[in-house]
């Protein structure tokens, strides 16, 4: 004789309300039994009575149809002193909508059922979709038929209604993939409990912050040098690059600092056709100037030059006549070139040369130090600063203090509406409100309708106190401001009078928190 077998519920609807059931036995022949013995349902002889194993206050009554485990101990007696426990379930998610057959999936009962995919990732407490749907291993949940669950947490508890999709709304993708997946909803009502070892204050303070200022560029300064050879005479060419602004497809495409001061990676930035302009006599490719006949020991300290030149001078027309054209020139690069960036063109870098050129090629340019800390190539800032230094400013910064040794509980309820709501005190009576009348709530459950049409047209939104205190305060300082008799208007210019006319226009949304209400 077995002493836990496999039974199917055939009535679910107990008249004494004590939990109990009527189920045959997944194997038995239940026609012979009926006719061994003569009984009505429910009553003493009733031979598929069973009574609920768990405590009834938390026991779980199955759906008709629904598996559920029937256990006896007196195993001589098959038909007395039976009870049940609901289940096996192969869900934790919808314990309405389970069939016998998906139940037993998992027993020998099941051999020949559809096994359910697998919901949670392999090795880990979490699922595959809509993680947080169950309570984690280290927690404690007890759950609802659909969509509601308590978890205990460490030091916390979360009571949650409709954590899950409602099935009516579901689409009919989604009502098949909710027989194996719980779906989240993005609305549910939910109160949370929680105590933590530590106490955290919101601080808020005035603090010193260095910042790096960020500039768009003006121009780049390239310079190029023929040839390395210590012999010769050489000729350095400087380009001057005037940056038009970008435009927002550029900006997507190239980066939104690429042309400002705050880019590191300056030294390395492409010369964009079509969003800059080279300067120059002819309009081409040619350089902006040329200096010729340089000296192998001068080429440094001329490159040196003329970047200093360009930072003092300001401007292409101070370094050289023929700029003071506007065809050439925009107005504002008369009066200033800065920020701009100095660097060798990218070909005279990459140029293939011999081992003894590319060595004397490196120490040109270690030469080219026209300010201290910048060598070959710089940013150039502005014509007072050299560098781009850090200033000092005032930042308001916000944290969470945290107070060791002092524990700290919290308690939030969330959902759509919320309503506090006293048995004891009416409502006050207002022409278009009325006390709540709560015997029309038979039910342990408050519908839908009795929210809508019963507690919300007698209720009152909650007031936001903060923004009470701002309105007072403007009225205060308003009569604080105004010099001459009340009695005259007030004047319609003074800032005061316009704050509090803004506030007042806007009083309703902002101080009512129509969604929190009390009767």
């Amino acid at each position: 004789m077995k002493l836990i077998d496999i039974g199917i519920c055939i009535d679910n609807l107990d008249p004494k309300h004590m939990g109990r059931i009527r189920c045959v036995r997944y194997s038995s022949y239940t026609g012979d039994v009926e006719k061994a013995v003569d009984y009505s349902a429910w009553d003493d002889k009733d031979l598929f009575t069973a009574n609920p194993f768990l405590p009834s206050n938390i026991n779980f009554i199955p759906e008709i149809g629904q598996t559920v485990k029937i256990l006896e101990y007196n195993t001589d007696k098959e038909y007395e002193n039976v009870e049940y426990i609901s289940g096996p379930f192969t869900t934790m998610h919808d314990y309405n909508s389970q069939t016998h057959s998906a139940q037993v999936e998992n027993t020998t009962y099941g051999i020949a059922a559809k096994h359910s995919p697998d919901i949670s990732k392999p090795d880990k407490d979490e699922l595959k979709e809509n993680d947080g749907a169950f309570a984690k291993h280290t927690d404690y949940g007890i759950y609802g038929k659909y969509g509601s669950d308590v978890i205990f947490t460490e030091n916390g508890l979360i009571m949650r209604g409709g954590k899950l999709i409602s099935k009516k709304g579901a689409s009919q993708r989604d009502k098949l993939r909710l027989t194996t997946q719980p779906i989240l909803a993005d609305k549910s009502a939910t109160i949370h409990l929680k105590k933590f070892d530590k106490k955290l204050t919101p601080v808020t303070e005035e603090v010193d912050v260095n910042k790096i200022e960020s500039k768009p560029l003006t121009s780049f300064i390239e310079y190029s040098i023929q040839n390395f050879n210590t012999g010769d005479t050489t000729t350095i060419d400087f380009y001057v690059h005037i940056i038009k602004n970008l435009d927002s497809q550029s900006k997507k495409t190239y980066g939104e600092n690429l042309y400002k001061t705050d880019n590191t990676n300056l030294e390395n930035v492409d010369i964009i056709d079509g969003k800059t302009k080279l300067i120059n006599n002819y309009n081409d490719n040619s350089p902006t100037f040329s200096l010729s006949n340089i000296s192998f020991n001068k080429i440094s300290g001329t490159i040196r030059e003329f970047i200093q030149l360009a930072h003092k001078e300001l401007s292409l027309k101070s370094l050289n006549d023929k700029y003071t054209n506007q065809l050439y020139i925009p107005t504002n690069l008369e009066s200033d070139l800065h920020p701009f960036y100095f660097r060798p063109t990218k070909e005279c870098i990459s140029r293939t040369l011999s081992d003894e050129e590319t060595t004397l090629r490196q120490r040109v340019f270690d030469g080219v130090t026209p300010y201290s800390g910048i060598k070959q190539n710089g940013l150039i800032f502005s014509a007072s600063a050299v560098e781009n230094k850090p200033k000092t400013t005032k930042k308001v910064q916000k944290y969470l203090k945290n107070e060791s040794g002092v524990e700290q509980s919290f308690g939030a309820i969330k959902s759509d509406k919320l309503y506090l709501l006293s048995t004891e005190e009416p409502a006050p009576k207002y022409p278009d409100k009325k006390p709540i009348k709560f015997e029309k709530f038979k039910s342990y459950d408050v519908t839908h309708e009795n929210y809508m049409e019963d507690i919300h047209p007698n209720t009152y939104a909650l007031v936001r106190g903060e923004i009470l205190l701002d309105v007072l305060n403007t009225i205060t300082k308003l009569f604080a401001s105004h010099v001459h008799l009340i009695e005259t208007p007030l004047i319609q210019s003074d800032k005061n009078f316009i704050d509090l006319l803004d506030k007042i226009q806007n009083l309703e949304n902002d101080m009512l928190n129509k969604s929190i209400r009390i009767n």
